[in-house]
C-alpha cells in the first residue's frame, strides 16, 4: 500500500460522523431495542436546539424503513460493507432517498453510502408502490408529534434566550461594582495600599467586565456551532407530512 493510500485511509477514519447522524443512529438502535419512544429518546439527548431536526431525521428513517431495507437488500450494501452499522445505514439511506437527497459529510459511513447512491436510487425507483390501504408504520405518529410539540420547543428556546439575557444583564450591572469595592477593600486592609487602592478596584472591575463579555461571546459561538452541526438534514415540512398522511 502506498503512502498516499495509507494517508487517505487514515484521513477517512479521522473524520467524525456529524452529530445528528451519530445521535440519530443511536436513537434508531435504541428504538429497535424497544428502549423508549422516538420522542423520549430524542429528548434524552438534552440538545434542545436540535430536537426538531433530530426528530425529523429519525421519523423519516422509520416511516420509510420498509423501502429503505428493500433498497439496501437490493444493492447488497450491508453484505458488502460489514463495518457499516444497520441503524446508520438506514438513517443515511432514508435521508438520501426520502430527505434532503444528499449527505454533507466526508465521514467514512457517509462516503460508503454515497458510493451506492445511484444504485440505491434505482432500487427505490424500481420498488413497487405501496398499497393504498396499507397500515401506517409504527413510527408515523412520531412525525406528527413534532408539530404538536413544536410550539413548546419554540417557547423553550425563547425562554432560554430571555433567561440568558437577564442573567448577563444582572451580572454586568452588579459584578463590576462588587469587584471594584472588593479590590479596594483587599488593597487597603491586606496590603496597606490606600493612595492607589482605587486603581486596584478599577482594574478588577475592568477585568470582570471583559470576563463577562468573553463568556457571552463563547455562548453565542456555541449556538452558531450547534446550528452548523444541524445544517445538513432538513426538516419535514407540514405540507410533506399532510401529503404523506393522505397517501396512508
Amino acid at each position: 500500500m502506498s503512502a498516499s493510500e495509507t494517508k487517505g485511509n487514515k484521513s477517512d477514519h479521522s473524520i467524525k460522523l456529524p452529530y445528528l447522524y451519530k445521535e440519530g443512529s443511536k436513537i434508531l438502535q435504541s428504538y429497535a431495542e424497544k428502549k423508549g419512544s422516538l420522542k423520549s429518546l430524542v429528548y434524552a439527548t438534552r440538545q434542545e436546539r436540535l430536537y426538531k431536526r433530530l426528530l425529523a431525521l429519525v421519523c423519516r428513517a422509520v416511516d420509510n424503513q420498509p423501502a429503505v431495507d428493500a433498497a439496501l437488500k437490493a444493492v447488497g450494501l450491508l453484505a458488502a460493507e460489514p463495518g457499516l452499522a444497520l441503524s446508520t445505514a438506514r438513517l443515511l439511506t432514508a435521508e438520501l432517498l426520502f430527505g434532503a437527497g444528499q449527505l454533507s459529510s466526508e465521514a467514512r459511513p457517509v462516503v460508503t453510502v454515497l458510493r451506492y447512491a445511484d444504485r440505491l436510487r434505482a432500487a427505490a425507483a424500481a420498488a413497487p408502490a405501496p398499497a393504498a390501504d396499507r397500515r401506517a408504520p409504527p413510527m408515523a405518529s412520531g412525525s406528527a408529534d413534532r408539530f404538536m410539540h413544536s410550539s413548546i420547543e419554540r417557547r423553550t428556546e425563547r425562554t432560554n434566550v430571555l433567561l440568558n439575557l437577564f442573567v448577563y444583564s444582572v451580572a454586568m450591572f452588579t459584578l463590576p461594582f462588587v469587584a471594584f469595592y472588593g479590590a479596594i477593600h483587599v488593597a487597603e486592609q491586606h496590603f496597606a495600599v490606600k493612595d492607589t487602592s482605587y486603581l486596584w478596584g478599577t482594574a478588577a472591575a475592568v477585568v470582570t467586565v471583559h470576563v463577562l463579555i468573553a463568556m457571552f461571546v463563547w455562548g453565542a459561538y456555541k449556538e452558531v456551532r450547534d446550528a452548523e452541526i444541524a445544517a445538513a438534514p432538513r426538516e419535514i415540512t407540514r405540507d410533506e407530512l399532510n401529503s404523506r398522511q393522505k397517501q396512508e
